[in-house]
């Protein structure tokens, strides 16, 4: 399904519970409403889920310009709008996380509770500068040619000796974002932002979830976050890298659902 957001048109899907609350899943760079699979079935007997491709993903638009942190929370407030649904519990994974983070302060209103994962609040001098050289890599040499060389840091090498088909699958996802220049925005867009202090306003429940093994965004950056937003919980899952949705599907459902339980 496709709505109307602004000036764009953003991929959408909406199944499960109809009787349940509505939680809205937001993906990490490069992905797409897809990269839920593994957990939206079982999320989908007790909620309403609606999953989406980010503005410049997949089969949503592509716009020349507007790949901001701000704008593409500002996108997820114009679906909820677009659909009818008032209040969602707010989930994001990785640049997803940055996203969560931005609509809760921007959006408090719309959020029924937050569920942040495998991101962090701020983005240190040294990660900054290896997103901005990444995005110039790409942006110089094709995507393509980017993927070639480079092996994406989503999963710990235990993972990948039992999973060894999990890095041409990560490669194939990130191979559905073609556009070079679009890619090199939103790569820029995560590169810079640090919401660690105005995270002190949130009122909202929040979960955080991160791999202890996680090499893209290191525990630490949830510990941060869980130490701003007041009474946040966090669960730091031993073994685990970036990509807790397909390393650890279930146990992620069971979190999300005990958390639902204890917040109400």
């Amino acid at each position: 399904m496709r709505a109307n957001v602004g000036e764009i048109e953003l991929y959408y899907e909406l199944t499960g519970n109809e009787a349940g609350p509505v939680i809205v899943l937001t993906h990490g760079i490069g992905g797409s409403a897809h990269d839920f699979a593994p957990i939206v079935p079982a999320l989908a007997e007790r909620f309403r889920v609606l999953t989406y491709d980010v503005r410049g993903h997949a089969r949503s638009g592509r716009p020349a310009s507007g790949y901001t942190i701000t704008q593409l929370a500002q996108d997820l407030a114009g679906l909820l709008d677009a659909l009818d649904i008032p209040q969602a519990i707010i989930l994001g994974t990785s640049m997803g996380g940055t996203i969560a983070q931005r609509f809760i302060l921007d959006f408090p209103e719309k959020t029924r509770a937050a569920i942040i994962m495998s991101t962090s609040s701020e983005v240190k001098p040294a990660a900054a500068e290896r997103w901005q050289q990444m995005a110039d890599e790409i942006e110089r040499d094709g995507f393509a040619e980017y993927l070639r060389r480079t092996r994406p840091p989503m999963f710990t090498e235990e993972y990948l000796r039992e999973h060894p088909e999990a890095l041409e699958s990560e490669r194939r996802r990130l191979a559905n974002n073609p556009d070079s220049h679009v890619y090199a925005q939103i790569a820029r867009a995560v590169s810079s932002y640090n919401y660690t202090q105005e995270l002190d306003s949130v009122r909202v429940p929040a979960l955080l979830l991160v791999g202890a093994d996680d090499p893209m965004t290191p525990p630490g950056g949830a510990v941060i976050i869980s130490r701003h937003i007041p009474n946040a919980e966090l669960h730091i899952l031993p073994g685990y890298g970036h990509n807790l949705t397909h390393q650890a599907p279930d146990e992620v459902v069971r979190l999300i659902n005990d958390f639902v339980d204890r917040v109400g």
